[in-house]
C-alpha cells in the first residue's frame, strides 16, 4: 500500500493543482498507476470513490469531506467481489463513519473531521488482528 500511496502522491506533487477535485483525480490515477497487490489496488478504489465524490468541488465543508469518505469506502467494497472484514475495506468504512459523525456536530471543522477519521480508522486497524484468521496465526 505504500508503494501504492507514493504513486498518488508523486502524481500530486508534479501537478499546480489547487483544487480539492483536481488534486483527489490525481490522487485516484496515481495510486491506480502504482497499484501493488490486492490492498495497493483497493487503495486506488477508495481513492476513486472519493474523487468521484468530490467531483467539482474546489473546497469541501466538513459534511462535504465524510460524505466523500464515506463514498470512497462504500466505493471500494463495491469493487470487490468478496469483501472481507479486517482489511483496508474495514479501516475505510470506519474512518469514514467516524468522519460523518464528526461532521454532525455544529462546531464540526474539516481538521476535526480528518482527526475523527484517522482515529477511527486506528481503532480499526488495532482491531484487524481479531477479524482476520491470518493475523491471529
Amino acid at each position: 500500500m505504500l508503494l501504492t500511496l507514493q504513486s498518488a502522491v508523486e502524481d500530486i506533487k508534479e501537478s499546480n493543482a489547487a483544487e480539492v477535485s483536481k488534486i483527489a483525480k490525481l490522487a485516484s490515477h496515481g495510486s491506480l498507476m502504482g497499484a501493488r497487490g490486492n490492498s495497493g489496488v483497493i487503495l486506488s478504489q477508495i481513492f476513486r470513490g472519493f474523487a468521484r465524490a468530490v467531483e467539482g468541488k474546489t473546497s469541501l465543508t466538513p459534511a462535504e469531506l465524510a460524505a466523500a469518505l464515506e463514498e470512497a469506502a462504500n466505493a471500494a467494497y463495491r469493487a470487490v467481489n468478496k469483501p472481507t472484514e479486517g482489511t483496508i475495506l474495514t479501516v475505510a468504512r470506519e474512518a469514514g463513519r467516524a468522519a460523518a459523525a464528526a461532521a454532525s456536530s455544529p462546531e464540526a471543522n474539516v481538521p476535526g473531521v480528518i482527526a475523527a477519521a484517522a482515529s477511527g480508522a486506528r481503532a480499526a486497524v488495532l482491531k484487524t488482528p481479531s477479524q482476520l484468521q491470518i493475523l491471529r496465526d
